[in-house]
């Protein structure tokens, strides 16, 4: 019940989710030969329409589940698409549960965990920067400058993936079969090693483990045009893995960018210790079973 447009969109995101066996349907208040609404599961009120806050008043009694639609993207899609949900909702996404004791308790564990993983994956760093050398013997890490909370610009430091000189053609975007990429770069993408050395990024205090994935200037402008409320994603500090990176292959457009974003934003209207925990307990299945980009 609300906007037809939104309902449009909803309806077009649903066809794309195979895995999505939802039927959704309009409530037209102008049609004379409206059904009844307790002949439906569920209802998405999305309106500020009175007409439709009168009706729905009317289904308290028969216990019919009434969701805004930002309640129903989370609970039933685990992801919050900005393209369909009001700005208003977007601005106001960071959970209010968040306080200094919170964000003191996560700094914390931050620290301990990287100083942890760097000591524990220090021999697997020490082969794989041997096999580097064998393969090409060009450098063996790279730095990117990358946009963290607040809009500001930070580096990370990466192993090198990619043949030397890989991008003297400017930024672009990597791809499932990158030709750029190196016989040892394939097996440190799949199993996200390549990222360890952002572990220094998390000590510093410029990322978090587990946040959004830190992206490019070159890259952050354009999808800052093109997406809706992209920008709301700084609002936090960028993380090694998280919601989106452990939901959805590594992003090579807008569009994968779009269904990025949605799930980061599921991340920060829902953040809590027991979903971080389940992120890092997803992301370590991927290194395991090399299921990365």
């Amino acid at each position: 019940i609300g906007n037809i447009k939104e309902f449009k969109k909803l309806k077009s995101i649903l066809q794309k989710e195979l895995n999505k066996n939802i039927d959704l349907y309009f409530y037209n208040f102008g049609d004379n030969k409206k059904e009844s609404l307790e002949n439906y599961d569920g209802i998405i009120l999305n309106s500020s329409n009175k007409n439709a806050k009168i009706e729905v008043n009317k289904l308290v009694k028969v216990n019919i589940p009434t969701l805004n639609l930002l309640q129903w993207c989370q609970i039933y899609m685990n992801r919050i698409p900005s393209e369909i949900v009001n700005t208003i909702d977007i601005v106001n996404l960071q959970n209010s549960k968040n306080n200094f004791i919170e964000e003191r308790l996560k700094r914390f564990g931050d620290i301990f965990i990287s100083i942890f993983l760097i000591i524990v994956s220090f021999p697997f760093l020490l082969l794989i920067c041997i096999l580097i050398k064998l393969e090409d013997n060009g450098p063996l890490f790279y730095a990117q400058k990358r946009i963290g909370k607040d809009y500001s610009v930070f580096k990370i430091y990466k192993i090198r993936s990619m043949k030397i000189n890989a991008e003297n053609n400017g930024a672009e975007w990597s791809s499932p079969n990158d030709p750029r990429i190196t016989l040892v770069g394939k097996f440190i993408r799949k199993t996200r090693l390549d990222e360890l050395p952002q572990l220094l990024s998390v000590i510093s205090g410029d990322m978090s483990l587990i946040g959004p994935r830190p992206e490019r200037p070159e890259f952050y402008d354009i999808l800052n045009d093109l997406i809706p409320n992209f920008a709301i994603r700084s609002k936090i500090k960028p993380g090694l893995s998280g919601w989106a990176q452990v939901n959805y292959p590594y992003g090579s457009s807008v569009e994968d960018s779009l269904y990025k974003l949605s799930y980061d934003l599921y991340y920060m209207r829902n953040y809590s210790f027991f979903l971080d925990f389940i992120i890092l307990i997803k992301t370590i299945k991927i290194i395991i079973h090399a299921n990365g980009r």
